[in-house]
């Protein structure tokens, strides 16, 4: 038992354990428990996982920590199973319900009994780990929001990232959307080793699988790199597709006898879904017409088979006793068009896609509708309700785990179609249950091409009716085909036949060295370098969302300080909503509406873009950071780029609760705070007259507030007083999502230690300020961590911002809480010895620079004149920093650890010392993210200064002085920073040497968040 307090359970016990109810006891299928077996066994994943549809494809999550804790008996170089586990899909919607199934499953460990099944995996899981008591986290990667990064703290933490393709994808490829530059060779190295990829509905995702297992050849060769095989440590890099739908023969682990005669699988895969083609009217488009009559003609076309979506719907719910119908359409425009109407015609009705918020698909969902509860509640359980009608996109096709009476689709390929129909009686039903194919008779026509479909969709509709027999249905008769797994799948072509029904598969373009090697250098990037798009989705693919987001406290009227306002409440993504960037430049530019499906890296229909008169009026945020961020005004809209955050003020409209609505011109209402506390459990609270205004608090309150601020004061008992009055309103109710934050800022200030105000947003025009921030800075509970699994902001990149604490902190105490931190790092991720020293000592030296005078002068410290040896008292952090670049002597964009590498590269005892000087000194260089390959340009006007430092990290690095001159040299090509990049990354491979930085930055980044913890 290797010293473990509990023995290893059975997969069936730990899955008993995990999803046990008070009514039901689950034991796992057939086909769960045999993978568990084989993958715990034998170490290996299948490639492909070819189940059909209802399958419970999602439990390889389960099984995924069950082998991880399996595993923890093993020396943890002879580990088999990944740390981290990616599932992977690029369904938005899909991406919300698997983190909801990955965060049960890290809530229920992180709460664990004394004993038990769920006790013994959480003890593996915490096993050989010293920084962080968590046996698993989770995180969701949806959108490219700055800096929300709190999973990359920890390369020894066990983690659920459930993500789409485009930000998983990004961040392998070293160009992680969203990312700071310097923080994109650590998002690389961790989303390249110690990582299993679940590729769910992997027949979508075909140019990323092929990238997938062109990366996996790619570390794998690294590894026989001379500088890697003296690392001494296996990280494994697998990668498992789940499809209902395999392609090419490849090893393909399948459903068995024993799951198809299973109760629960039989009846799910054995319900008769007879289902009527249904031909919609509609005029097909000649060459040769005007752009403006072949939207025409569209819009027509569109709207009919709107109506005809809509008439069939209602007569499902009505002739056919559906309580629950889903109409599901091709587009975002018609399933819009659709839902209105039914809205119109007062029936309970819902939107989905993926062009929303996701903040408030969670509340659409878990709301007062609790529609959750009703798409998942047993059929039985549904008869008073009166009917509901699911509108939806591509968004809900494959993976979610609702349960339909009844089906309403666009016709798609038959993949998409299949995967359609696994929503429609999903836990099975005795009698059959009907459905209904609408088919535009332009796009079924033979030689059609579908934007997204290809040639699929007509071969499709005509391929089913060939097979189609005339019977009565309960919406009209007419030819009906049996779309039940267990009556479709005997009769399914093979071959060529096949493909020709299915979707189209682009192939990624050919990886090569070229590519990497430009990828690699992050920091600065190449001028010129491959589209990372291309490789994700395929050459036909387009490039990455924006994601917008909508704040209140942007005023119209003068732009000046937008970037501070949202610095208040830097953006997340649960607050974004992802858009393609050619539907938000013809919706800023007020031209007609551009086609939008609902796949992601899919690229839409194409339109030219209307002429526009272009002004100077600001309407967007380009957000980065506070420095980076820029107005982005009516005549620059081309500065505009994929993968952007565009924040938008809330009154210019486009969004209401069910995501993307741009005929709407209503305000957006502003969620920043509680989508920060809810996604990432940090509490901060805006005290802004736009803002109380817009959610229908006391705005005079705000303003009283920010006046007496203004006179000096802001006495925490007025604070709570307004708070609480905002919930005494009758007259404006608030909304329930600001009343938790206003509750939960109410407990915070009952304890004036929890709490802090945060930098006041200056007015346009006024000398008080327009708003403050009210930060909360209270440790969360084990509970509240279990239910929102919290996560900190990582350290800004920059040299000053680096700099900030909230005490002072001292060269020798930082560097010692680093070096220690990085040993931890290097022990529990089992590293060789030799390695663990070249980390240490690249540690220890790695803020020397910070001795600059110049520096310290900014910290608030003044330090020896020039030539003499400072000593460690010098600081490395401070609580006031000096920002005025008026009265700054640090020379603007200088990095201090420039001058960290002059001082270790005139070390003599360096060779001594280091097992691999030259990595010592990379590491040294690049601990921010620069040097990858060279520094920023930096011309000092002074003349060159020497300096000294007397310098001693613990007892393993003995007291040295260290002796540079600081100057322009530093930051000059041939100061070999680059050759030595270069070289490295010959000797230890692309993703080897990024991992060894990160085991150094984040040990910095802990050191940084935490300096009061020693241990």
């Amino acid at each position: 038992m290797s010293g473990f307090v509990h023995p290893l359970p059975t997969f069936a016990a730990f899955f008993h354990a995990l999803w046990d109810r008070e009514d039901f006891t689950p034991d796992p299928f057939p086909w769960q428990d045999a993978l568990a077996s084989q993958v715990v066994d034998t170490g290996h994943w299948p490639e492909t996982l070819g189940l059909p549809t209802a399958a419970g494809k999602t439990a390889a999550l389960d099984i995924a920590v069950y082998h991880l804790a399996a595993e923890a008996e093993r020396e943890a170089r002879a580990r088999r199973a990944a740390r981290r586990i990616f599932f992977v899909v690029d369904r938005r919607v899909i991406v919300d319900e698997a983190h909801e199934r990955a965060e049960e499953i890290a809530s229920k460990l992180v709460t664990a009994p004394t004993s038990g099944p769920l006790a013994a995996i959480a003890e593996r899981l915490r096993h050989g780990r010293k920084l962080d008591s968590d046996p698993l986290t989770t995180v969701v990667l949806r959108g490219g929001i700055y800096r929300d990064s709190h999973w990359v703290r920890d390369p020894s933490q066990p983690l659920i990232c459930v993500s789409t393709i485009d930000q998983v994808g990004s961040r392998l490829l070293f160009r992680g959307y969203g990312v700071s530059d310097g923080a994109r060779p650590i998002h690389a190295a961790l989303t390249a080793h110690d990582a299993l990829y679940l590729l769910d509905e992997a027949h979508l995702s075909h140019p990323f699988a092929q990238t997938l297992d062109a990366l996996k050849r790619q570390i794998a060769a690294e590894r026989a790199l001379p500088g890697v095989a003296a690392m001494a440590f296996a990280t494994p890099f697998t990668v498992c597709k789940l499809t209902a739908t395999p392609g090419e023969p490849q090893e393909c682990f399948t459903e068995t006898a024993a799951d198809r005669n299973h109760p629960v699988l039989s009846r799910r895969w054995g319900t008769s879904k007879p289902t009527l083609l249904s031909p919609v009217k509609s005029q097909r488009v000649t060459q040769g017409i005007s752009p403006e009559d072949k939207r025409a003609i569209e819009n027509t076309n569109a709207a009919r088979l709107v109506d005809k979506a809509v008439e069939t719907a209602l007569s499902l719910a009505k002739d056919g006793g559906a309580n629950i119908v889903a109409v599901i359409l091709n587009q975002v425009a018609t399933a819009r068009a659709a839902f209105q109407m039914l809205k119109d015609a007062d029936k309970d009705a819902f939107l989905f896609t993926g062009r929303s918020r996701p903040f408030d698909r969670f509340h659409l969902l878990h709301g007062p509708e609790r529609l959750h509860a009703r798409l998942k509640a047993a059929p039985k359980d549904r008869s008073a309700d009166s009917p509901c009608f699911i509108v939806a996109t591509q968004c809900l096709e494959a993976g979610a785990d609702y349960d339909f009476d009844g089906l309403v689709t666009e016709c798609a390929s038959l993949d998409a179609l299949r995967q359609r129909f696994g929503r429609l009686a999903r836990s099975g039903r005795d009698a059959p249950v009907p459905a209904v194919i609408l088919g535009r008779s332009d796009h079924t026509a033979a030689g059609f091409e579908h934007f997204l479909y290809g040639e699929a969709l007509a071969k499709t509709w005509q391929w089913l009716d060939s097979i189609a027999t005339r019977q009565s249905h309960p919406h009209e008769s007419g030819p009906v085909v049996d779309f039940a797994q267990t009556a479709l799948a005997p009769i399914l072509p093979t071959g060529d036949a096949l493909l020709a029904l299915l979707a189209p598969k682009p192939n990624a373009p050919i990886l090569l060295p070229a590519h990497f090697d430009a990828w690699s250098q992050t920091n600065p990037a190449p001028y010129a370098e491959p589209e990372v798009s291309l490789f994700l989705h395929g050459p036909e693919s387009r490039p990455a969302d924006v994601q917008l987001v909508w704040r209140a406290d942007l005023d119209v009227r003068d732009s000046t300080n937008w970037h501070l306002a949202v610095a208040a409440i830097p953006p997340c993504s649960s607050e974004a909503l992802p858009l393609p960037l050619p539907a938000l430049l013809r919706w800023l530019r007020e031209q007609p509406e551009a086609t939008v499906a609902d796949l992601e890296g899919t690229r839409d229909e194409e339109e030219k873009e209307a002429p526009t008169t272009a002004d100077g009026r600001p309407c967007a945020l380009r957000w980065s950071n506070t420095e980076e961020s820029e107005v982005i005004y009516q005549r620059d809209l081309r500065r505009l780029r994929p993968g952007d955050t565009v924040v938008l003020p809330s009154s210019a409209g486009g969004c209401d609760r069910f995501g993307w609505a741009p005929k709407s011109a209503s305000a957006v209402m502003d969620v920043a705070e509680p989508a920060l506390l809810e996604q990432r459990g940090e509490l901060r609270f805006r005290i802004s007259p736009l803002v109380w205004e817009q959610r229908g608090l006391p705005k005079q309150e705000a303003i009283d507030l920010l006046q007496r601020r203004a006179d000096g004061e802001l006495p925490k008992d007025a604070l709570l007083s307004a708070l609480r009055a905002t919930l005494e309103l009758n007259s404006a109710p608030v909304a329930p999502a600001a009343k938790r934050v206003i509750h939960s800022a109410i407990a915070a200030l009952a304890r004036p230690e929890h709490w802090r105000l945060g930098a006041a947003v200056p007015a346009a025009s006024e000398t008080e300020p327009a708003a403050l921030v009210l930060i909360c800075r209270k440790r969360m509970s084990l509970e509240q961590k279990a239910r929102m699994l919290h996560s900190h902001t990582l350290p800004f990149a920059d040299d000053i911002r680096s700099a900030r604490a909230e005490r002072e902190i001292t060269l020798s105490e930082h560097t010692a809480q680093v070096v220690r931190s990085v040993r931890a790092f290097a022990e529990e991720c089992d590293l060789a010895s030799t390695l663990r020293g070249d980390l240490a000592l690249a540690a220890a030296w790695h803020d020397l620079g910070k001795i600059d005078p110049r520096f310290q002068l900014k910290l608030g410290k003044i330090v020896a004149a020039d030539g003499e040896t400072v000593t460690t008292d010098a600081l490395a952090k401070s609580r006031s920093v000096e920002t005025d670049d008026a009265l700054d002597p640090w020379p603007q964009g200088a990095r201090h650890e420039a001058l960290s590498l002059a001082f270790a590269e005139g070390q003599p005892q360096l060779g001594a010392l280091a097992s691999d000087p030259e990595l010592v000194l990379h590491l040294i260089a690049a601990h921010h993210g620069w040097a990858r390959p060279i520094f920023p340009p930096v011309i000092e006007e002074k003349t060159e200064q020497a300096l000294s430092v007397r310098h001693a990290c613990d007892d393993t690095h003995p007291e040295m002085v260290f002796s540079a001159h600081s100057g322009s040299h530093l930051y000059a090509l041939a100061n070999g920073v680059c050759l030595r990049f270069h070289r490295l990354q010959e000797s230890y491979g692309r993703y080897h040497l990024a991992l060894i930085e990160t085991f150094l930055r984040l040990a910095d980044w802990r050191a940084s968040e935490t300096p009061d913890e020693h241990d």
